[in-house]
């Protein structure tokens, strides 16, 4: 602390735009609330490696360390005060660049010693696979560290279409995913996380930071499950996905944030009772009604089943447009890929 107080490690940090100074420069600034390693320097990411992680990593009983907000900062805009409210000097994509590709290379560092003692990083991250706000995907991070055993942590579950698809290919390239529900539990955030786990998945669920308000959950926990009998499957066309475990099975919808778990009985779960799905085909006689945008498939089908003429509906997952209809005559044949008029699905009332 006296050395900080002196401005020995003044380099060592990103600057705040108003005052060029650390962006936590002196304690407290109203500015910006922590203070943020420089990691595009190599004197600064062996400084954070060898004085800060490995001793922490060589005490007793350490298994291993979690690296928080790891690219939180590039994978923002630097320049508006994104991160953390943080407006950044200097904020240039050039910047921004280097200051992610310095994390990725403080992670291989650190990864590699890690690993030689029999231990892992946990790194949270905001990057994703295929498409993200950083400057690259997660994708290519990956290969940066395919020779390097680490874990990705998602903090505030949400279990959105998009975090199922990301941590299913995670954990097919043999990356350990820690899943954090931050708030109230459901079904829902518990089937998501099931759809795309792997054999190094975890799930947890807490209410704060600290160990009191993480629970075991009976409810959950203690059911048998098994392993899987596949990777979970989104249907064609839709925001739909299925899986099938030993002991149980799962069926969801990522747009409604909808699921269904069946417990002791590996069934695939019918999520609509009462109703037939045709994927990737319409109804092409004239509607009976066309009830809007903006509907689930529960509302669109009650919307149904409260006009007594109602037999069959068109409904798009992709905005909610619903269409009700008195007779059905299919535009095309059911269930191939859906191009053109096919992005619809049909239900027909049993």
């Amino acid at each position: 602390q006296t050395e900080d107080n002196s401005g020995q490690y003044t380099n060592y940090f990103l600057k705040n735009a108003s005052s060029k100074q650390p962006s936590h420069w002196p304690s407290p600034n109203p500015e910006c609330y922590d203070l943020m390693y420089d990691f595009t320097q190599e004197e600064v990411r062996d400084f954070f490696v060898n004085s800060v992680a490995i001793p922490i990593a060589n005490s007793s009983n350490v298994k291993g360390l979690w690296f928080d907000d790891t690219d939180w900062i590039p994978c923002h805009n630097m320049c508006t005060g994104e991160p953390h409210g943080c407006k950044l000097y200097p904020c240039d994509n050039i910047t921004q660049e280097k200051l992610f590709n310095g994390t990725v290379t403080w992670k291989q560092n650190i990864a590699s010693y890690l690993n030689k003692n029999q231990q892992i990083p946990i790194f949270s991250s905001v990057n994703s696979w295929e498409e993200s706000g950083c400057p690259f995907p997660e994708k290519k991070v990956t290969k940066e560290l395919q020779d390097h055993s680490y874990g990705r942590f998602y903090e505030g579950w949400q279990g959105s279409c998009s975090e199922i698809a990301n941590i299913q290919v995670e954990a097919n390239s043999n990356i350990a995913v820690f899943v954090n529900n931050y708030g109230e539990i459901n079904d829902y955030k518990v089937a998501s996380f099931m759809m795309g786990a792997g054999n190094q998945s975890f799930f947890a669920s807490c209410t704060c930071w600290t160990d009191p308000c993480t629970s075991w959950l009976p409810q959950y926990y203690d059911k048998p499950l098994g392993p899987p009998v596949g990777d979970g499957r989104v249907k064609n066309g839709t925001s739909q996905w299925t899986r099938q475990f030993q002991h149980a099975a799962v069926w969801l919808d990522c747009a409604t944030q909808k699921a269904i778990i069946n417990w002791n009985n590996n069934t695939p779960p019918v999520p609509y009772p009462g109703w037939t799905e045709y994927l990737c085909t319409a109804c092409k006689d004239s509607p009976l009604k066309n009830v809007g945008v903006g509907l689930t498939p529960d509302q669109c089908m009650q919307d149904c089943v409260q006009n007594s003429s109602c037999t069959s509906i068109n409904y798009a997952y992709g905005n909610g447009a619903c269409m009700l209809f008195t007779h059905c005559t299919f535009m095309s044949e059911p269930g191939r890929s859906c191009t053109g008029d096919q992005w619809w699905t049909t239900f027909l009332r049993v």
